[in-house]
């Protein structure tokens, strides 16, 4: 329900988090001896990773958001030059004029070219686009800032803080 509640707020699309990622993320114990807890209390210690981890997460996703848009518009502008490249440079009549250079007789000349291969070279050098970029990673939308949704990030961790009396992050302080 907790989760839930943060997907709402936030406004992270729920489909995000793989299970094939989560699956090869190490375990909840590595990630939580790796950290460095602040605060006296235990509830204060769970606000204060939450609230890093959140600014973390707002960091990344703000990053990630601005390399997907940049990787979009090359998307584009290379769709849009092949695009340009075969409307200016038609390349059937490029191998016809090969094939015509093949019947005239030369000494030495460019190697000749079958009627029939034509089609199937002219397939074979079709440059496609590449496929959309939201075909290949997930558009996710700048997420608002900690201070934005404070009081209802708050309202989520001291929910999760009473859901979890035994967690004690203090125990996992790095000695």
């Amino acid at each position: 329900n907790l989760l839930q509640q943060f997907f709402k707020i936030t406004g992270i699309p729920e489909n995000l988090f793989t299970s094939s990622y989560i699956n090869t993320t190490p375990t909840k114990d590595d990630i939580i001896t790796q950290q460095n807890f602040r605060g006296f209390t235990r509830k204060g210690c769970l606000h204060n990773l939450f609230f890093d981890a959140y600014d973390c997460l707002y960091k990344d996703i703000v990053t990630y958001h601005e390399n997907f848009t940049e990787l979009v518009h090359d998307h584009d502008t290379i769709s849009e030059q092949i695009r340009l490249f075969y409307r200016k440079n038609d390349i059937n009549t490029i191998f016809q004029f090969l094939r015509s250079l093949d019947s005239t007789p030369m000494n030495d000349g460019p190697p000749t070219f079958s009627q029939n291969s034509g089609p199937t070279m002219d397939a074979k050098l079709r440059i496609d686009p590449p496929p959309p970029v939201n075909e290949l990673l997930p558009e996710v939308e700048v997420i608002p800032t900690a201070k934005q949704i404070r009081k209802e990030l708050k309202t989520l961790v001291t929910e999760a803080c009473i859901q979890q009396p035994l967690l004690d992050l203090r125990d996992f302080r790095k000695k």
